[in-house]
């Protein structure tokens, strides 16, 4: 997760956006919409958690298990890596 601290999150009309602040701007790389639970996950990459540490988070917070939170941050970052977000 080297290249993570390239990207911010922004909240701006209603939904989060993760934004690579580094890109050279051609080609441009728009910014991605997601959710809430998403940018949670990635700030918490940003502040050097582990996906154990993210997934324990979630799980309490949100009543579901703690390997289903596990495949969920798993889901969310291969869905980012098919949308070209280096990390």
């Amino acid at each position: 997760m080297n290249n993570i601290s390239r990207y911010i999150i922004r909240h701006a009309a209603g939904r989060y956006w993760l934004i690579d602040i580094e890109q050279p701007g051609i080609p441009y790389k728009r910014p991605i919409v997601i959710n809430s639970v998403g940018a949670f996950i990635w700030e918490k990459y940003r502040e050097g958690l582990k996906d154990s540490e993210i997934a324990a988070l979630i799980s309490s917070e949100c009543g579901i298990s703690h390997m289903e939170a596990l495949n969920d941050i798993k889901a969310f970052m291969e869905q980012l890596e098919k949308q070209g977000i280096e990390f």
